[in-house]
């Protein structure tokens, strides 16, 4: 049986850094799967990606990193995304292309049961992704498995995209675990305080609630009403890409591991830390 199931966003990251570009596998959901992996889950990624150069390296550096998730090649190319990682929000341009290509074949094919289903607003934006994924949330759920959501949700680019939040926020009515970040919270719910963003999110149906806050630290919402504060630990950020992920990935794994919600979080916010103090997406942490 899996720990960590991650179903959603697998690209290519073109990061401007001080001037300097590089490139970078990355995607929300990939990265939750690495970082689940690293943390000791038995851990798995559903996504796909284009018969492609793009999607050539991105194998490529999996295979470097002992990750081999499994990736679908569809006639597509290969989702790109241009970052401008300087601070501690990145702007991204996004240009869409195999990640929305998720089909249940695709599902039906290599999916397991798992404790723990994960995926991304960003995967639930565009069809065949959307349908396909939210169905695959909805039988999880059913099967007995926790469901998790990071809600990345960016009001301007959905609009570009034409997509609505319908998807999104039944994926959240059934999420166990939400990881917004205070970006997430402002453009999906209007709301900038911290404890009114946790407050938020359970009013849509979540169970338990993290928001991430950069260098302000970790603020949660448990099931049980139980407020938890862990504070960020002293890095020197170079590159933020990632850092959520590999907090929440972190979480997830700890959490499918028998650890409590405090635990969990404490080991998230050590492994984000050592993340942003390295360039790149999928940073080896152990």
């Amino acid at each position: 049986m899996l720990d960590v199931l991650s179903i959603g966003e697998v690209l290519v990251d073109l990061k401007i850094i001080n001037g300097k570009i590089s490139m970078h596998t990355g995607g929300s959901c990939l990265n939750v799967s690495f970082y689940s992996w690293q943390a000791g889950a038995k851990s798995s990624f559903i996504g796909t990606i284009g018969d492609d150069f793009l999607g050539t390296y991105i194998k490529k550096e999996l295979e470097e990193l002992d990750f081999r998730p499994a990736l679908s090649v569809v006639d597509r190319n290969t989702t790109l995304v241009l970052i401008k990682a300087e601070r501690e929000t990145p702007i991204p341009i996004i240009y869409r292309g195999a990640d929305m290509f998720i089909t249940k074949e695709q599902l039906e094919e290599t999916w397991k049961d798992a404790r723990i289903v994960h995926t991304s607003a960003f995967a639930l934006s565009l069809s065949p992704a959307k349908e396909t994924i939210l169905e695959a949330l909805k039988s999880a759920k059913e099967n007995g498995a926790l469901i998790s959501v990071d809600p990345n949700y960016r009001r301007w680019i959905w609009k570009k995209w034409g997509a609505d939040e319908k998807a999104l926020l039944e994926a959240i009515s059934l999420a166990d675990l939400v990881k917004p970040s205070l970006d997430d919270a402002r453009e999906l719910l209007g709301r900038k305080d911290p404890i009114d963003v946790l407050w938020g999110f359970k009013s849509l149906g979540a169970k338990n609630v993290i928001l991430s806050m950069g260098s302000k630290g970790v603020i949660a919402l448990t099931e049980e009403g139980r407020y938890i504060r862990v504070p960020a630990e002293k890095a020197e950020l170079v590159d933020p890409t990632g850092a959520g992920d590999s907090l929440l990935g972190t979480v997830l794994a700890k959490l499918s591991q028998g650890y409590d919600m405090e635990e969990a979080i404490r080991s998230g916010v050590k492994v984000a830390s050592k993340v942003v103090s390295a360039e790149g997406t999928l940073v080896k942490v152990r």
